[in-house]
Order: C-alpha cells, then sequence, then structure tokens
C-alpha cells in the first residue's frame, strides 16, 4: 500500500461496517411485484418482505461475478449470494465514497474457493479502505461524479464516430456515381480544351469487345472438340440485356457526358458452382483456390488474394472456375451484394456471381459502383427466407458509365477519401483503447489524494 495523503487513515472494512450474508430466497418465493429481491448480480425478483429499509452496498459473493459491487433500492431483499455491508458507518465515510473506494481496490485477495469462487465474511478480513476526512470524501465523489459525466459523453461521442463515418463512405460513393464529385474536375477539363474519349463511343468499344470475346471462347470450345463452326455460329450470340425497368426508376440523373448501361454490357455473368457433396475428400482437399461467400465479405480490401479451401482436379471439375480479374459478387444469404476483385484464379461456390471478361481497367471503378449498390440490392429480397440475387438480376443492373478519364478520376478521389476515412478509424481505435481505461485511472487518482485539493487540517 502507498503512503496515506496527510489527514488520511486507513481503516478495516469491518471498522466502517458489518457484512452479512442473509438467508437466501428460493425461487419458489418469488413473485411478479412487491419489493426487490437482490441476489448475486443484481435484481432477481420480487418478494413481500424486506430486510433492508434503505439503500445497501451489496458485494456479490458466489460465482464468476464474484467481488462484483451493486446497490440496493430502498426496501429490499438481500439474498446469501451477495455480502451485504450493513451499518455502514456514515458519520465517519461516505456512502457513494465507500462503493467508489472498493470499486477501486477490489476483491481478487478476498476471493476463495476451488470449484466456485466465493467471498466470506471471514476472507474480507483483509480488505482496508482510505479513510479522507468527511468532507473531502464528499468532494472526491463530486470530481468523479463530474469526470464520469464527461467520460460517458465521450463515449457516446466516441461511439457514434463509426457510424459517422459509413455514412460519410455512403455519401462520397452516392456522389462520385451521380457526377457530383468530379463536377469540378469537368469544369477545368472543358476550360482547359481537354477532350477524352465519349462514354458512347466506350461502350460502342466495350460492347465490340465482349462479342469478340464471345467468339474467341466458342472457337475454343468448337477446336477443343475437333470440331469446324458451322456457318451461322456467329448467330448464337446472345446481345446484352437491358437496365431492369425497376431499377431504372432508382436510377439517379447523370452530367450529360455520362450514361447508364447494363452490366451485361460489360461482361457475362455466371454464378459459381459447389461440388457435392461438401468435405468430400474427392472434390476437396486439392491445391486450386476454391472461395466462399465468407471470402468475399471478409476484409476491406477491394482484391480477394487467397483462400482458405482448396479443391482437387475432380473438384474444379464439378465447379465454376474464375479467372484472374474476374469481378466478383456475393449473391446468397444475409451478406449478398458485396463485391471483390480477384486476384488469383479461383474457383467459387453457387454463393458467388462472377462477371466474366469486366473490363481490367475499369475494375476498381466497378468494385467501387457494386459496393455503393449493396444495400439496394439486400433490399431486392427483403422477407426472403433466403436472400438471393440471380444472374438475371445482375445481368440488368444499370451502371453508370463516365468517360475513362473521368473514371480514373473518380477511383482517384475515392482512393485518397478512403485512406482519410481509415486513418480516422485507427485513431478511433487508439482512443477507445485509451478511454477504456480512464475510469480506473480516475479511481486510482482520486484514492491516491490527487484527485482533488485537500483541505488544509491545521
Amino acid at each position: 500500500m502507498s503512503e496515506l495523503p496527510k489527514g488520511w487513515e486507513e481503516v478495516s472494512l469491518f471498522d466502517i461496517s458489518s457484512p452479512k450474508q442473509w438467508p437466501t430466497l428460493s425461487k419458489s418465493k418469488l413473485s411478479e411485484d412487491g419489493y426487490p429481491v437482490y441476489g448475486a448480480n443484481g435484481q432477481i425478483g420480487f418478494h413481500s418482505e424486506y430486510t433492508h429499509e434503505f439503500p445497501t452496498i451489496l458485494i456479490t459473493c458466489r460465482g464468476a461475478t464474484c467481488g462484483t459491487i451493486n446497490v440496493s433500492k430502498p426496501k429490499s431483499w438481500v439474498n446469501g449470494n451477495a455480502m451485504a455491508l450493513d451499518e455502514l458507518q456514515t458519520n465517519q465515510i461516505d456512502f457513494s465514497f465507500t462503493k467508489l473506494a472498493l470499486t477501486n481496490r477490489g476483491f481478487e485477495d478476498a476471493i476463495g474457493g476451488s470449484a466456485q469462487p466465493q467471498i466470506t465474511k471471514k476472507s474480507l478480513e483483509v480488505v482496508t479502505v482510505p479513510l479522507p476526512p468527511l468532507n473531502e470524501q464528499k468532494r472526491i465523489v463530486a470530481k468523479l461524479d463530474t469526470c464520469q459525466g464527461h467520460i460517458e459523453r465521450s463515449s457516446d461521442a466516441l461511439g457514434s464516430i463509426p457510424i459517422l463515418l459509413e455514412d460519410y463512405r455512403a455519401s462520397l460513393l452516392a456522389s462520385a456515381f451521380r457526377g457530383d464529385l468530379t463536377a469540378k474536375w469537368r469544369e477545368q477539363q472543358k476550360a482547359q480544351g481537354i477532350q477524352h474519349e465519349s462514354a458512347q463511343d466506350l461502350l460502342t468499344r466495350l460492347r465490340k469487345e465482349r462479342q469478340k470475346q464471345w467468339e474467341q471462347t466458342e472457337l475454343k470450345k468448337y477446336e477443343q472438340k475437333g470440331k469446324t463452326p458451322p456457318p451461322n455460329w456467329r448467330s448464337k450470340y446472345k446481345k446484352p440485356v437491358k437496365i431492369d425497368a425497376e431499377h431504372t426508376k432508382t436510377l439517379a440523373q447523370l452530367p450529360n457526358s455520362w450514361l447508364y448501361c447494363a452490366i451485361d454490357d460489360l461482361g457475362f455473368i455466371v454464378r459459381g458452382a459447389s461440388p457435392r457433396p461438401a468435405g468430400d475428400p474427392k472434390f476437396f482437399g486439392g491445391q486450386f483456390p476454391w472461395l466462399t461467400v465468407k471470402n468475399i465479405t471478409s476484409g476491406s480490401s477491394p482484391y480477394l488474394t487467397k483462400s482458405s479451401q482448396f479443391l482437387t482436379p475432380i473438384g474444379v471439375e464439378k465447379s465454376r472456375t474464375f479467372p484472374k480479374n474476374t469481378l466478383l459478387l456475393s449473391n446468397s444469404g444475409a451478406t449478398l451484394g458485396v463485391p471483390k476483385i480477384l486476384a488469383i484464379d479461383a474457383c467459387g461456390n453457387d454463393g458467388i456471381a462472377g462477371i466474366l471478361g469486366y473490363p481490367t481497367e475499369m475494375l476498381l471503378f466497378g468494385y467501387n459502383w457494386l459496393s455503393s449498390q449493396t444495400q439496394y440490392l439486400r433490399s431486392l429480397n427483403k422477407g426472403a427466407a433466403q436472400p438471393n440475387l440471380n444472374t438475371d438480376i445482375i445481368r440488368s443492373l444499370g451502371q453508370p458509365l463516365p468517360p475513362p478519364a473521368e473514371q480514373k478520376e473518380i477511383v482517384r478521389l475515392l482512393e485518397a477519401a478512403f485512406a482519410r476515412i481509415d486513418a480516422i478509424k485507427l485513431l478511433h481505435s487508439k482512443l477507445k483503447i485509451q478511454h477504456s481505461s480512464l475510469t480506473q485511472s480516475l479511481l486510482a487518482k482520486a484514492f491516491r489524494g490527487e484527485l482533488v485539493v485537500q483541505e488544509d487540517l491545521f
């Protein structure tokens, strides 16, 4: 024990109170109304009689929460699982000061028992508390109450920061994909006479590239089968679908230099496949990466760089292979609508959709846009037993398409803003750690006599 301030003394808990365990009421004697009944961890019910007329400090004396302090309400029954500090000498020690002093001290050295932790009247004989003059006790309590109020308000403020950051992130994304974020950039480009590939020219080019990708894939299939393509093989190409009419109603008005296109304009939407039965060593335990929804929804990076499970060659045949640079989207369960950019070749289960052939130069733009659509996509399946996005829904989503140069500027601005958000999150985490120790630090300071100015005793 450190040296006490001048005018303070150290007293036994038995010098200031009479610790006592009162008879325990059986559950059958508890009722739904009457006087409060206190057990080990606070109020447990009501009874027709009471043991204590006035509020009393209670120490949990059995179980995992042994040493916890509660305060009973007036006219309460105190069960034997709590040690009541009866006959507190309030002419010597303030009620609230006693509670705070015991909270600061703790009861580790008074807890015994092997099978179940317990505190007994005998074990409490080691407990002492510092005793300043009564007026100083009251000033310490008042100061701690004031400080605790500040701590609670700052805790509320800290608790609101993650919500504010998520709201800010959502507003940034919304601003980016209706053109507000780059409005100044467009004005500067126009003023400088700088011209870029237009959104319409981009879409025309991407549609041609989409058809070319399909043709190359089909020719490869014919080659693998040793067949010659029939004369009309190109007629089997399915043109991109139009934007869903219902989704069109939710789309924001875009700048004149932008346009909307369907996701289907930008690639081929396919769904993953899961070898059955799950866990069969014939399919699982190989070396080829295998992805589940958990891989998509874990972590904040746009990129998915590894898997935790792997398939055998036979398992790969029973699944769907997504090549590197595929834009993925979780499409089932409570966490649907989360995108990722695949940085490896991997197979995916049927809870994952992939946009094959999505333009590589647009991957980050597309990732951020899909991130802005997560809540909308989840709203499409509200009330469903198992929320699910089929490929037709994804295919007909309307995506904003700015000119390529503006897409790059949008990604640059978003990445800079997200870096600032991440820095604030890191600072917030550090502040939470520091904040969690404030109350205990204040208590320790108070009971060293350092929180308030001591009275002049002479």
